[in-house]
């Protein structure tokens, strides 16, 4: 999730704060945040921008929603569109200490900033390959 949607829809309304809009992402448990990036262009067409909440792969690279861009105010006036989440590669956010002596024995966090779930983490320093633990 975190990624942005854009569109530029034409005979939809105004979205405002007393007429908000609602975006349902594969299914109507995962709502993303409507924002406007822009008023009307040219008159007929609006562009929204659409915060995309996180969305369970369970395993798989990547998986295509529907998503469903309702005005509160005019219901009838939804759009549709497909959106493809794909997962992020795992990554060292920081690893504390950076070094030790040669001898080992020092004990060494590894904060990752992403990491799909569930996963197998096999931490090696060289050649060695060493028991984790959560």
């Amino acid at each position: 999730g975190g990624g942005m949607a854009s569109l530029v829809v034409e005979g939809f309304p105004a979205v405002t704060a007393s007429h908000p809009a609602v975006a349902s992402f594969g299914d109507s448990t995962r709502v993303g945040q409507l924002t406007i990036t822009s008023t009307e262009l040219d008159g007929r067409r609006l562009r929204l921008s659409i915060a995309a909440p996180a969305y369970p792969l369970a395993g798989v690279p990547s998986m295509t929603v529907t998503v469903t861009v309702t005005p509160m105010s005019r219901p009838e006036h939804k759009v549709t569109f497909p959106y493809e989440y794909f997962a992020s590669t795992p990554s060292v956010a920081s690893v504390v200490p950076s070094s030790g002596p040669s001898t080992g024995g020092t004990i060494v966090f590894v904060e990752l900033d992403y990491m799909p779930y569930p996963s197998t983490l096999i931490l090696r320093f060289g050649t060695a390959d060493l028991p984790t633990s959560a």
